[in-house]
Order: structure tokens, then sequence, then C-alpha cells
């Protein structure tokens, strides 16, 4: 006797929203990852929360604090990348700006006010000018896969593998 089991395929719908950053939040980015100086207030940080592919083929919940003139076409370009199952590590705001890391720092993450990172050829920490991440406008994407590459290195050797492609 043959047995028919039904599988489910559904595939999760992509959502997004956009919400100003609730205060439990606010409190943990100021000190760390903002303070007075920064080119953007924490009032024009919005929470963008997005629904991505993880790297084990299954969808996730993610959340990045962005610029909020730039979440919702941030919200189309995770769109975007839904669609094309484009994978995503880490992209929740406690793998961001929790207390502990995730130990490989493949982190994806927006905001955090900080100067330009120099080249890894000129070495130095800062750059005198400040990052777009200091204004919520620059995310960085797994960046142990995607890493920052300049002068053919980064300063993460763990990216090594991930530069000719």
């Amino acid at each position: 006797m043959l047995r028919l089991v039904a599988v489910s395929l559904a595939v999760v719908a992509f959502s997004t929203s956009i919400k100003p950053l609730p205060e439990p939040m606010r409190a943990r980015l100021n000190g760390p990852f903002w303070h007075q100086g920064c080119p953007v207030p924490l009032s024009d940080l919005r929470l963008l929360t997005v629904t991505h592919w993880g790297f084990d083929g299954r969808t996730h919940t993610g959340q990045l604090v962005v610029n909020g003139r730039f979440a919702s076409p941030l919200g189309r370009v995770f769109r975007r990348l839904y669609e094309l199952r484009f994978p995503i590590r880490h992209m929740r705001f406690a793998d961001a700006y929790g207390r502990s890391h995730p130990a490989d720092g493949d982190i994806s993450a927006s905001f955090e006010c900080r100067q330009a990172v120099p080249s890894p050829c000129s070495g130095g920490t800062g750059t005198g000018t400040w990052s777009m991440h200091a204004y919520g406008e620059a995310v960085d994407l797994n960046p142990v896969e995607n890493p920052y590459v300049g002068c053919g290195q980064s300063r993460d050797p763990s990216s090594r593998p991930y530069f000719a492609r």
C-alpha cells in the first residue's frame, strides 16, 4: 500500500517594519555606540525589522538600527535579498549591541557612531572623518564573507578566503 505524505513547502512571506527605537534600545546605544557629538541624534534612528534567510536555509527575523530617512529604501533592499534567498548569518540587535557577540564575528549591522575605518594599508585607528555608519546610512552584511578590503588585505584574517570573489 502506497501512502502519500504531504510535505509543506510553504515559504514564509517577507515582512518589514520600521519603528522608533524603544527606550531600552536607546539606553543600550547611549555610551558605547552613540554619544553627544555624533552626527545623527538618537531620535533620527529607527529599528528596521526584516525577514531574511539564514545560512541554515531557514527564515529568520533580523533587526538593524538605521537612519530613519533610509529605512524604507533599505526595507526594499532586504525584500530583494529575501527574494534572492541571500543568506545573512547574524542580524539581531543583541548581536550588534549586546554584551556578548557571536564568536564568528560575522554580524550584519548598520549604526555605530565612529570614525571611518582607514585602509588596512595605511594602518591607524581612524581617519578624522565620520563613517557612514555614524549616520546610520551604511550596512555591513556578513562582513566575514564580504570584507572591507583595501590594498588586497583586510583587518580580519578570517575574511582572507573571500577576497577573490
